[in-house]
């Protein structure tokens, strides 16, 4: 797991902070589609390198996008991007813990190519990481401008906001063209 503070200007966290919450999200975000057990606010930006949110491309989403794969994950050799997700929670809405491995049916992946990254915006909640076994592993404090990038195999959740009144957050998963247990670098493959 990679966590990167100062990754961008603070000029621009702040500004990236009171603009992407003008982005217009629905009540339908559900990691596996299962609103009975989880459900909260969001909008896909981005999916399948298409932008296909109903307004106008934010800079900022592209420009993340290009300082990931260009600067910290260039030894990955990122060549998809399959989504990026706006994330909105607000308190007591509690996200699911899932992994970003799967395909459109819902079968996992075969092999470890994709990595997760998580920008957190605005607001508060940790970001929780937990082992197969459902059992917490690892638990990052939320903090505007921080980026968190990770094996998609990673269960995870975010966690609702206890003291703002929303938890803002981009969730990117990126395909790699090599299996991460060939080309790890950073050393980001699931060891847990």
């Amino acid at each position: 797991m990679l966590i990167l503070d100062n990754l961008i200007p603070q000029w621009m966290v702040s500004k990236v902070a009171s603009e992407l919450p003008l982005i217009p999200v629905s009540y339908t975000n559900s990691p596996y589609g299962q609103y009975h057990i989880s459900r909260f606010f969001g909008q896909l930006l981005i999916k399948e390198e298409q932008w296909v949110a109903p307004i106008a491309p934010h800079w900022f989403v592209d420009y993340l996008h290009m300082l990931v794969c260009n600067e910290t994950l260039v030894d990955y050799n990122i060549d998809h991007l399959d989504r990026c997700l706006l994330n909105c929670q607000t308190p007591n809405q509690h996200a699911q813990m899932h992994t970003d491995a799967c395909l459109p049916d819902d079968a996992p992946y075969g092999v470890s190519n994709r990595l997760s990254g998580i920008y957190q915006v605005d607001g508060d909640g940790d970001t929780v990481f937990y082992r197969d076994d459902t059992s917490e592993w690892h638990r990052v404090p939320f903090k505007a401008g921080r980026m968190i990038i990770f094996d998609s195999l990673i269960w995870h959740q975010g966690e609702p906001p206890k003291d703002a009144p929303i938890r803002w957050s981009l969730g990117y998963i990126w395909k790699t063209n090599k299996s991460l247990s060939e080309v790890d670098p950073l050393k980001l493959i699931k060891r847990i």
